[in-house]
């Protein structure tokens, strides 16, 4: 199986997590999350590179350092939350929370699916009362399950979905 090998914000060759092993363990053992605990080595690392896809198919703010990096940080015109323009070779403590709380997300024990496969049955709504009335609809834009403290932890460093950001040139 695949090293994890850290993203520390000096472009690691072939990064693929900004999170290790241990430090997810001590983020579950301080937040009492005992599906990761109980866990195998195995499980755990799979688990952490499924919660880095998700984390990896976000939409960050600023620009990657450079155009052949393993992964989306270290970025440059990054701002946090207050507006103060971030180092760039920093990797945020939110994002390095964030992954923790991806990796837990992704145990195959929990019930949460942070990249769910859906098709239009799961957006279709059927109302049938006794017989005399049925309809049916399509709800608009996508339904997914949302982990709030995942967007909690990465609040100021992710593009919103519903606001588009127009710049004058």
């Amino acid at each position: 199986m695949t090293d994890v090998i850290v993203e520390d914000g000096t472009i690691v060759a072939n990064a693929n997590s900004y999170a290790t092993i241990s430090g997810v363990d001590t983020y579950a053992l301080d937040f009492a999350y005992a599906d990761w605990t109980a866990a195998t080595e195995t499980v755990k690392k799979q688990s952490l590179f499924k919660g880095m896809r998700y984390i990896e198919s976000l939409s960050f703010k600023g620009t990657q350092q450079t155009e052949d990096q393993a992964l989306e940080f270290p970025r440059s015109d990054l701002y946090d939350r207050n507006s103060y323009l971030m180092d760039e070779d920093f990797i945020p403590s939110g994002l390095i929370n964030a992954t923790y709380e991806a990796a837990i997300a992704s145990l195959p024990t929990t019930t949460t699916d942070l990249q769910p496969s859906k098709n239009s049955d799961d957006y279709r709504t059927k109302l049938d009362i006794a017989g005399a009335v049925t309809e049916e609809w399509y709800s608009r834009g996508r339904i997914k399950d949302r982990n709030t403290v995942i967007t909690d932890f990465l609040r100021g460093y992710i593009n919103s979905q519903y606001i588009v950001e127009i710049q004058r040139g």
